[in-house]
C-alpha cells in the first residue's frame, strides 16, 4: 500500500472521521479522534473556541510524512476479484492485507473493494451480507465452506445485472437489494468500526442498504441511503 496523502482541509470535511478514503484498489475509513496520536498533532491557540465547544485542547491534523499518523482501517472487508469473480474477505481470497491480489489467480489479479456495504438510521455500518442475501432463512452455520461469486449477466449496466452465487448452488440477482424489507428479518450487527474494530457494536435498528456511487469512485467514496 502506497502512503495517502491528504491536505488538512480534507480531514476536516470530505475524509473526516468514519469517512472512507480511496487508494487505487483499496478504500479505508479514518478511525476516530481517540486513535490519534496526539504528538503528532499541532496545537491550535484558541481558548475561547475550546470553551465554547467545551474541550481541553484543539489540535491541527499532523502535516507529517510520518506513518500512522492519521490512523485508518480497510473497509469494505469484502473484496471481488474482476477475473475470477471470487467474493470474499483478503483471507478467504489468499491475499495479504498490505497487497490485495487474489491468491487463486494465475497471473494474480489485484482485488476491489465490495461496492455496496450495509447501514441503519443509527448510523452502524457493515459490509453487505453477500452470504445471507443468497441463503436467506438457509444460512450456512459455517460461511467459510461455500464459496461465493459476483458476475454479470452483460446485459445491463444496473445491479439487476449482478448475480451473486454459491458453490453450493444457489444464487441471487442483486436488483431488489434497495427495495423495503429486502434483508428480511436480518438485524444490524451495531458495528462502529471507526471506534477500532468489532468489539464496538451495539444493537441497532434493521439494516438498510447503501453504496458507492461507482462513478465517483476516483474523486471519493460517497454513500447514498435509501
Amino acid at each position: 500500500m502506497n502512503d495517502l496523502n491528504l491536505r488538512r482541509a480534507q480531514l476536516l470535511s470530505t475524509y473526516g472521521v468514519g469517512g472512507l478514503l480511496p487508494d487505487e484498489n483499496a478504500s479505508f475509513m479514518v478511525a476516530s479522534l481517540d486513535q490519534w496520536d496526539t504528538e503528532l498533532l499541532s496545537r491550535v491557540p484558541e481558548p475561547r473556541l475550546a470553551r465554547a465547544l467545551r474541550v481541553a485542547d484543539l489540535f491541527l491534523p499532523s502535516s507529517s510524512k510520518r506513518q500512522g499518523s492519521v490512523p485508518v482501517i480497510r473497509f469494505p472487508f469484502i473484496q471481488s476479484c474482476g477475473k475470477c469473480g471470487r467474493l470474499g474477505n483478503l483471507h478467504s481470497l489468499k491475499s495479504k492485507w498490505n497487497d490485495p491480489i487474489c491468491g487463486f489467480c494465475k497471473p494474480k489479479h489485484a482485488l476491489t473493494p465490495s461496492r455496496l456495504i450495509i447501514t441503519c438510521e443509527d448510523g452502524h455500518i457493515d459490509d453487505f451480507p453477500y452470504h445471507f442475501w443468497v441463503h436467506g432463512e438457509y444460512y450456512p452455520s459455517v460461511p467459510g465452506d461455500h464459496e461465493l461469486s459476483l458476475t454479470a449477466r452483460g446485459r445491463t449496466s444496473s445491479l439487476g445485472d449482478m448475480v451473486v452465487s454459491c458453490s453450493c448452488g444457489r444464487k441471487r440477482s442483486l436488483g431488489d437489494a434497495f427495495t423495503p424489507g429486502a434483508f428480511g428479518p436480518m438485524r444490524c450487527s451495531g458495528r462502529r468500526l471507526w471506534l477500532g474494530g468489532p468489539s464496538f457494536s451495539q444493537k441497532g435498528a434493521p439494516s438498510r442498504l447503501a453504496r458507492y456511487n461507482a462513478a465517483l469512485l476516483m474523486f471519493g467514496f460517497h454513500l447514498f441511503l435509501q
